[in-house]
């Protein structure tokens, strides 16, 4: 059963940097980079306005950002993203198991974006089963930390912000959340653990 000390009804767990952690650590900086160099394009990206694919064919192969995609592990067909980039966090996979156990509806939010041209390879995991209500920002067309992709989450919950949990490990996305009435965790790297500890004093289940 759900504990009757507080009125929380789901948790939203973000997917790069919470559900998925880097293996090495050296690459969260890469991706922070790349996403710099996006610039303003990064919003067309994640809001599925254009794809990967499209994007790299408009520059030589010299360029810093294609010499830095291959290196991460993207694959020529664009098919997949390589699976050695990135690791399940032990501790966030327990938390997530624990809560459906308890009767916690489990969301996934994710700013994703489309590898391939033919919009088939959206950047997620295979196995969506844990997970009630699943949200990526390309197939929706609105991205965090923008209010209306948490409203639109909530919505499919079922819920009000004040009934909704939510982790993340940047914290303007967690301040996103917050304006709509949700609360937020920020997961840190190397430290999930501490996100998790906060989810069993908010719902007092032992999950570690």
């Amino acid at each position: 059963m759900v504990a009757t000390n507080n009125n929380i009804k789901a948790f939203i767990y973000d997917l790069g940097g919470v559900i998925m952690t880097y293996n090495d650590e050296s690459l969260s900086s890469k991706v922070s980079k790349l996403e710099e160099l996006f610039g303003d394009k990064l919003d067309d990206l994640e809001q599925g306005r254009f794809t990967l694919e499209e994007y790299l064919e408009t520059l030589d192969d010299e360029h810093y950002f294609k010499k830095m995609a291959s290196k991460m592990g993207i694959t020529n067909d664009f098919t997949k993203i390589s699976p050695q980039l990135m690791v399940k966090d032990d501790n966030i996979e327990k938390s997530i198991k624990v809560l459906k156990e308890n009767g916690y509806k489990i969301a996934l939010l994710t700013n994703n974006f489309y590898l391939d041209k033919e919009k088939k390879n959206p950047t997620t995991i295979e196995d969506l089963s844990s997970f009630d209500v699943v949200v990526e920002s390309c197939k929706v067309g609105m991205s965090k930390p923008n209010e209306n992709i948490y409203q639109h989450t909530l919505s499919l919950l079922g819920i009000e912000g004040s009934e909704a949990v939510f982790l993340d490990d940047l914290e303007a996305n967690c301040r996103g959340a917050e304006k709509v009435g949700i609360k937020a965790i920020q997961v840190l790297p190397q430290k999930s653990i501490d996100a998790v500890r906060e989810i069993e004093k908010l719902t007092g289940l032992n999950i570690l």
